[in-house]
């Protein structure tokens, strides 16, 4: 594993080009759209709102979005005379838009936990326009259209994430969201408590939304965050921040703690001499001693910041996809094996986690592997360096098998 420590320099050099020109997350501002509803903008976009229950929000990478008061559609189409939702948006579409389009080319979709039916047609200079009909109630809708240039960059993505959060304001709850002030100051760790392993910093200027929380024996609160929009690829069971470091906004006290308070526990991850004889066994199946191989998968995935996954070849920054080593039993219970030199701890039932973290000149790094025990003879699992390169949250993660010879 210490070969493969000195190979993350090689990794760095090859983010470096794939690091993507990341624009900071935009704040939302909610938009009042007619008297008893509103949508959730991106606030640097720019919105006009004529008064008369129709807003028109619009950003510079070629968006344009309408949204008209649901209490106004009554007066625009009958819809007691309409067959159902698919009609309805077709016959908005003919009101507002002036376009027809087919009610068998509607699509049923689901915006966050809204049903909603969407269609859409080609424009002039290939632009898309595309109209949604949210299903707020049997009989209460939300209409939007959007005419997205064929260069806006995810743009349907965009749009789709606005338009489910259209909604009756008395329905609309404004998530809880949190962000690092200053870089090298939050640290992301594996669970709650300062001494569980940290594998990252959290980058700074971006809005991140935890998706739980929990209160340690200390009495400091701890919120969950989203793997996949922290730290993509991670080999981690979970990730957690310390509340007293980040700037939390939004409603994050609706974040309920789990009924029991967690303790922080001795940690199994991030310290070089663990204390195994303080962490009770979990149990499991347990490696046998004797010579294993080690078989690093072909493809590696690298992520940085919130991009798309890149896939290099793993020979490109490792040189020996295989190793042969001993692997010793260190305990008697089986929690500890030591395999190629690092020291491998179980922190649950046929799972297996390096105790294992490196400060390398400045810059936070962390390598965490985590092994699956099939059976005495067969181990899987995966190896992520995480680490920040440019200000952004980078991991490079390889997949491996192990056997025994």
């Amino acid at each position: 594993m210490k070969s493969v420590l000195r190979s993350v320099f090689v990794v760095w050099l090859a983010c470096a080009g794939l690091l993507p020109v990341l624009a900071q997350d935009e704040g939302l501002v909610s938009v009042p759209v007619g008297e008893g509803y509103t949508v959730s903008i991106p606030e640097a976009w720019t919105v006009e709102d004529d008064g008369e229950g129709f807003v028109i929000a619009s950003d510079e990478a070629g968006i344009t979005m309408q949204f008209t008061d649901p209490a106004l559609l009554p007066d625009l189409v009958d819809i007691e005379d309409v067959a159902g939702p698919a009609e309805l948006l077709t016959k908005l579409n003919e009101t507002l838009l002036d376009i027809e389009t087919d009610a068998n080319s509607v699509n049923k979709i689901t915006l966050g936990e809204l049903d909603a039916v969407t269609v859409s047609v080609m424009g002039e200079a290939d632009n898309t326009i595309s109209a949604y009909l949210i299903t707020f109630d049997d009989e209460l809708f939300g209409y939007a259209n959007a005419l997205v240039d064929a260069e806006a960059e995810d743009g349907t993505s965009t749009v789709e994430t606005i338009v489910a959060s259209f909604a009756p304001a008395e329905a609309t709850n404004e998530p809880c969201t949190i962000m690092a002030e200053a870089e090298n100051t939050v640290r992301v760790r594996t669970g709650p408590g300062a001494t569980r392993a940290a594998l990252v910093f959290l980058p700074t200027d971006e809005t991140f939304t935890p998706i739980d929380s929990t209160t340690v024996d200390d009495g400091s609160l701890w919120f969950q965050m989203d793997i996949d929009q922290v730290l993509p690829g991670s080999a981690a069971a979970a990730l957690w921040v310390a509340a007293d470091e980040v700037t939390a906004s939004g409603g994050c006290d609706v974040l309920a703690p789990p009924s029991a308070t967690l303790a922080e526990a001795t940690p199994t991850e991030a310290t070089s001499e663990p204390d195994t004889e303080a962490v009770s066994s979990p149990g499991g199946n347990t490696p046998q001693a004797g010579t294993w191989t080690r078989t690093l998968a072909t493809t590696t995935t690298v992520v940085c910041g919130g991009s798309t996954p890149q896939y290099l070849a793993t020979e490109q920054i490792i040189e020996e996809l295989v190793d042969t080593a001993p692997l010793s039993l260190t305990e008697a219970s089986g929690d500890v094996f030591v395999f190629a030199g690092d020291t491998y701890t179980r922190d649950q039932p046929d799972r297996y986690i390096l105790t294992e973290g490196s400060l390398i000149e400045g810059d936070f790094i962390n390598v965490l592997a985590v092994v699956g025990v099939e059976s005495s003879a067969a181990m899987s699992g995966g190896i992520t360096f995480s680490f920040v390169e440019q200000g952004v949250s980078c991991s490079v993660s390889i997949p491996f098998t192990m056997t025994a010879n």
